[in-house]
């Protein structure tokens, strides 16, 4: 009899919950954003370097019950980054589709989780030279600079990757 009580009780409490749950808005998935952009880092090497990415940006955004967004998921599924020196005219390639989530609280903060490979240094078909790959975990907020929470991969935080200057470099 104590068992079935229980039963019963967590029966209750569980579809309480997915009440509740099935009170928040539906999510709304943004139409597909392409991105083609090209810009200039003059300090990254002793060279100017170009940096043009081009790819989809995939929405989806979710709300609250009171229809406040609260997180965003942003998906990078074909994008890519050509880094060159216009110098020399040497380049490099990388595959970018991270997944980024963005979880927005009341106070105009942002915890920000980036996930997956947001680039990778192939030189000549050879192994990776470098690589950003993992989950990167930041806090933004607008009365400070941002830091990182968690970090567990592969990341070059020093720039895109310290080996670029290298490779694009005249021989």
């Amino acid at each position: 009899m104590r068992k079935f009580a229980l039963l019963f009780v967590l029966t209750g409490v569980l579809a309480l919950a997915l009440v509740v749950v099935a009170r928040a808005g539906p999510p709304e998935h943004s139409p597909v954003e392409h991105v083609d952009e090209t810009f200039t880092v003059e300090d990254a090497c002793d060279f100017p370097v170009i940096i043009h990415v081009e790819g989809d940006i995939q929405r989806t955004h979710f709300f609250d019950r009171q229809g406040n967004e609260i997180r965003e998921l942003r998906v990078f599924p074909n994008f890519g980054v050509t880094i060159t020196n216009p110098e020399t005219g040497k380049s490099i390639t990388s595959p970018a589709p991270a997944v980024v989530h963005v979880t927005l609280d009341p106070d105009g903060s942002a915890v920000v989780a980036i996930t997956g490979l947001q680039g990778h240094l192939v030189v000549a078909g050879g192994p990776p030279q470098a690589a950003d790959v993992g989950r990167l975990v930041f806090f933004f907020s607008w009365s400070e600079e941002p830091y990182i929470l968690f970090q567990a991969g592969q990341f070059a935080l020093a720039g895109p990757f310290p080996q670029v200057c290298d490779v694009l470099a005249d021989p």
